[in-house]
């Protein structure tokens, strides 16, 4: 599968030696024409796979979550699970995303950053969720504000890029006038 919901399924097994078999698509291809069938069965035929294995990943996030915390104060596979929980609120194939996250506009990092801020003042072995529940409502609202500070801001951003684009789109109409 392609999806990032099959990479979250992974890894919410806790199985550290999870691997998924991808198939590399290329998107660049041909579907306009006529033939798009032909060329469908002839990537498929030549389809290349690559293997992605969930151990790395794994380790990225003991990274970027674990390493600076002192030596058996946080759990690994609880700091994946609210991984995942994280991801969800920016939205899959099943969860609309939360109003102003959106992955091309850092959601992520927003998201991220405020985890590690927020989680040395949750006390040790304090975590968003514990066996696919949340652990704890109000760290939950605490955490949810900390996102709900930074709305304005993101609206904001978002309006004034909205505005420069809608002038960009008028002058290249524009030249084009003046060029035809």
């Amino acid at each position: 599968g392609q999806d990032a919901d099959l990479i979250m399924l992974g890894l919410v097994t806790h199985e550290p030696h999870f691997t998924i078999l991808r198939e590399v698509v290329d998107f660049g291809g041909g579907f306009s024409n006529k033939n798009a069938l032909k060329v469908v069965k002839k990537h498929t035929k030549e389809s290349d796979f690559q293997l992605l294995h969930l151990s790395v990943l794994r380790e990225y996030l003991y990274l970027e979550f674990c390493k600076d915390a002192p030596p058996g104060t946080l759990n690994l596979e609880r700091t994946i699970d609210d991984f995942v929980f994280m991801t969800f609120l920016v939205g899959n194939d099943f969860l609309p995303h939360l109003n102003t996250l959106d992955i091309s506009e850092g959601a992520f990092d927003l998201l991220f950053n405020l985890y590690k801020e927020q989680r040395p003042s949750w006390g040790e072995g304090q975590y968003l969720t514990e066996n696919g529940n949340i652990s704890d409502p109000l760290r939950l609202e605490t955490f949810l504000s900390a996102i709900g500070s930074v709305e304005t801001e993101i609206l904001v951003n978002r309006e004034k890029e909205d505005a420069m684009y809608l002038i960009k789109k008028r002058k290249d109409r524009k030249s084009t006038r003046l060029n035809s």
